[in-house]
C-alpha cells in the first residue's frame, strides 16, 4: 500500500447504494484523515510534542494531513490499482473492506488504536487481496 503500512491503512466509506467506491486519490485521503484523526485524538500533547511523533503526524491534526498525502501523492492517484503498493503490489483493492476498516478503526478505542498492529480490524489486512 502507498505510504501507509497497516497501521494506517484505512479508506472512506462506500457510497451507499451505488455501484462504485470513491476515487482513489479520495481513499487515499480518507486513510490519511483517519489515522490523523485517532492519533491526533488517541496521543497527550506531550507525547504529540516528541521529535518522533511530530515526524509521524506532523505538529498539528491539519499539518499531519498535509505531510501524509504529500508523501503519499494522493492529488496524483487514478486507478485503484496505486492504492495497492509495496507488498500488496499487483493485489486488488477491496474498496468494502477498505470501508470496513475505516469505520471500525475509526471506533477503536485509544489502547487498541495504539497498539494497532496487534489490535488492527480484520478487514484492514484483506484492504488489497
Amino acid at each position: 500500500m502507498r505510504a501507509f503500512g497497516v497501521a494506517g491503512w484505512v479508506s472512506a466509506a462506500v457510497l451507499q447504494g451505488a455501484a462504485c467506491a470513491p476515487p482513489p486519490a479520495d481513499q487515499c485521503r480518507a486513510a490519511i484523515s483517519a489515522t490523523c484523526t485517532m492519533a491526533w485524538k488517541c496521543y497527550a500533547p506531550a507525547t504529540l510534542d516528541t521529535s518522533i511523533m511530530k515526524e509521524l503526524y506532523g505538529t498539528s491534526l491539519e499539518d499531519c494531513r498535509a505531510r501524509r498525502e504529500a508523501s503519499a501523492q494522493c492529488a496524483g492517484l487514478s486507478s485503484d490499482s496505486q492504492l495497492c503498493t509495496g507488498a500488496s503490489a499487483g493485489l486488488i483493492f477491496q474498496p468494502a473492506n477498505a470501508s470496513a476498516c475505516n469505520e471500525k478503526t475509526l471506533a477503536l478505542s485509544c489502547d487498541d488504536f495504539k497498539n494497532f498492529a496487534n489490535r488492527a480490524p480484520a478487514e484492514c489486512a484483506k484492504v488489497c487481496q
